[in-house]
């Protein structure tokens, strides 16, 4: 783990990394049984410096796969590590516009990621993503198709796991485009819808910011 500041040596009780739902599910209905605080961290980029009794790791959840021009994306990988399961899939060039402008593989597919490489898709997928072609294609939020999801357990029910999308569990579905993931539950898998375009330009403007008149 790293934190902002060597001089905070606070550390969470536990830090567990599971694999699978089930595991999730076990984790989430234990930290409720014993009353402990819990924090999820994804695919990186940072975490928050807010102190916890459990650390749940989800970087283990690293599932890619392509299914037409549906990407389905586990919360344990980043945007860089999406970009380039794309890049590399055979006889598919594919681009994303994140991190960098133009791949020369570059050639009919869009994933509407944000602007840094290192950021988790998690945390992108659910509170906006901001891209180099948000003025055409919008922000990641606006890509997502749904979400595969772990609710917490209440005093009710245990801990369970749902698909959240237009159709199903739609209330949660837009609560999370924009309401940040780890505010309402734990995160599992995304599908995003990618996009083709036909021509890519670079421009870069040079001047004289002395010579700018004022508008």
């Amino acid at each position: 783990m790293t934190y902002f500041s060597l001089r905070i040596q606070q550390r969470p009780l536990f830090i567990i990394k599971p694999h699978d739902t089930c595991e999730v599910e076990r984790i989430l209905n234990y930290v409720k049984l014993k009353n402990l605080t819990v924090r999820i961290m994804n695919g990186r980029h940072s975490t928050a410096l807010v102190y916890s009794e459990v650390l749940i790791d989800m970087s283990g959840f690293l599932r890619k796969e392509l299914i037409g021009d549906k990407l389905f994306i586990g919360a344990g990988l980043t945007q860089g590590q999406a970009n380039e399961f794309l890049f590399n899939q055979d006889e598919k060039n594919s681009y994303s516009h994140f991190g960098c402008f133009c791949h020369p593989r570059a050639d009919t597919d869009l994933f509407p990621g944000g602007s840094a490489a290192t950021v988790g898709v998690a945390g992108l997928s659910t509170v906006g993503g901001v891209g180099k072609l948000v003025r055409t294609y919008g922000l990641t939020v606006d890509s997502v198709l749904g979400y595969r999801i772990t609710l917490p357990p209440t005093d009710e029910k245990c801990s369970r796991t749902i698909i959240a999308s237009k159709n199903k569990n739609s209330s949660m579905f837009w609560a999370l485009r924009g309401g940040m993931a780890s505010n309402l539950e734990l995160f599992q898998i995304l599908l995003i819808k990618l996009f083709k375009y036909q021509k890519l330009f670079n421009t870069v403007l040079i001047g004289n910011g002395a010579k700018l008149e004022k508008f």
